[in-house]
């Protein structure tokens, strides 16, 4: 059973507050409307609040007391309901709400070996301080690795890793998001692509971007010869830049690997059969800050039962992993989804998405968070790394193989410099 707690639609009690205001006073009335061409339904059967669109269920995640997530957009808190929904639809403008393909079970995912050391570290460098060859040589290197079908595997093994941990975010097994191996399976994760980009161009190697102080839309992140520029109005496509189904980036992978299917997604997840990046860049105020960052540093506790996104929400236990996926907050931080979740709810469009890495700045994002759990290390040296040593229900422990590979543990990934080391 999901907790009562957790979710919008949980109990009757809860019903009528979940409602929007214009739902009237009686609160269980239901209300509909239509937005952007799609009907957003919000009404209480049987004392429970549901919220549809174009007839599909939206299963909201409530974190505090006007805090609402939808499963379409997992970095994007909401104050109501509705304009959880209303989220929801401009996320898939563009789209189709296509049926449930027939179930079919999911292949065994292709196992690589495990990321073997270099003979000596190679040094990961924020993106602001490569140089215009450097840049170049990047680029290169991610087309390549996407003309060879790399980079299209890698995007279904982060679709089906997330959306199993949010579908089973209260109770089941998780291993890459919303449970404590969020670091060290991200990390074997940029290990892959960084080696198979390095197959490609040994000078290569993963940038960072450091979204506390790199945040305007002038930055050279966005430039057209490096990442490209925001989606155009309406459907939000990238137009500029390399990544620009114009010049060639065509989305292989999206909401699902196309083929199969398994029961978990049905149901939470619609297919998107657009074959284009999109990016919806916001105001810069929507990343969070240095002061932020550094509290969450200041954090001396890896993380803390239950051990998912409810970790670390009293004042007498912290997550240092919770604050920084996004999913805690201290009292005076006003909004949730800050630091990583933060960065993917700035960029919008796919990086609002379980189909995140289609965007090559998600790697880049992710770098930084590795970047984020080292310094914690340098600055904790006496506490344990990862937690927990041992395995907890539906969470790996110290020593557990993480999925879908089950070539390394958290214990082979806690130590970075074996493989690589940070420019500062």
């Amino acid at each position: 059973m999901r907790r009562r707690d957790v979710f919008a639609g949980a109990t009757a009690a809860g019903a009528a507050a979940l409602l929007p205001t214009a739902a009237g006073p009686r609160g269980s009335r239901p209300y509909t409307e239509r937005y952007l061409g799609r009907t957003i339904r919000i009404d209480a059967p049987h004392g429970t609040a549901r919220v549809t669109i174009d007839g599909r269920a939206l299963d909201l995640m409530r974190m505090g007391a006007d805090a609402y997530l939808s499963p379409l957009c997992h970095y994007g808190f909401d104050r109501t309901p509705l304009a959880a929904a209303r989220r929801a639809v401009r996320r898939l403008r563009g789209a189709r709400l296509l049926p449930p393909p027939p179930l079919r079970s999911w292949p065994r995912p292709v196992v690589p070996p495990g990321p073997a050391p270099p003979a000596r570290p190679y040094v990961r460098k924020n993106h602001l301080a490569l140089t215009a060859q450097e840049r170049h040589r990047f680029v290169d290197a991610v087309l390549e690795a996407k003309r060879r079908g790399v980079y299209d595997a890698l995007v279904a093994v982060h679709i089906r890793l997330n959306s199993h941990d949010y579908i089973h975010r209260d109770h089941g097994r998780r291993t890459a998001h919303l449970t404590p191996s969020l670091l060290p399976w991200h990390r074997q994760f940029l290990l892959y692509f960084e080696q198979e980009l390095r197959a490609i161009d040994p000078a290569v190697t993963l940038p960072y971007w450091d979204w506390t102080s790199d945040r305007g839309r002038e930055s050279p992140l966005w430039a057209d010869d490096f990442m490209g520029g925001d989606g155009r109005p309406g459907d939000r496509q990238v137009t500029a830049g390399p990544f620009a189904r114009r010049n060639g980036w065509r989305l292989g992978v999206d909401v699902r690997p196309t083929g199969h299917d398994v029961a978990w997604l049905n149901g939470h997840y619609t297919q998107d059969d657009r074959h284009f990046l999109t990016r919806a860049l916001r105001r810069p105020g929507v990343l969070s800050t240095a002061r932020q960052l550094e509290a969450a540093l200041a954090l001396p506790v890896y993380d803390c039962p239950p051990w998912n996104h409810l970790s670390g929400q009293s004042r007498s236990q912290r997550s240092f992993r919770n604050h920084l996926e996004g999913y805690a907050k201290f009292p005076w931080e006003r909004d949730w989804g800050k630091l990583h979740g933060s960065a993917h709810a700035f960029v919008g469009g796919h990086m609002d998405f379980i189909g995140s890495p289609n965007d090559p700045v998600f790697f880049l994002h992710h770098c930084f968070i590795d970047k984020i759990w080292a310094e914690w290390q340098r600055r904790h040296p006496g506490v344990p790394h990862y937690l927990p040593l041992e395995p907890a229900p539906d969470v790996p422990g110290l020593h557990t193989p993480l999925a879908p590979w089950h070539t390394m543990s958290p214990a082979d990934l806690v130590d970075h410099t074996r493989f690589y080391r940070y420019d500062a």
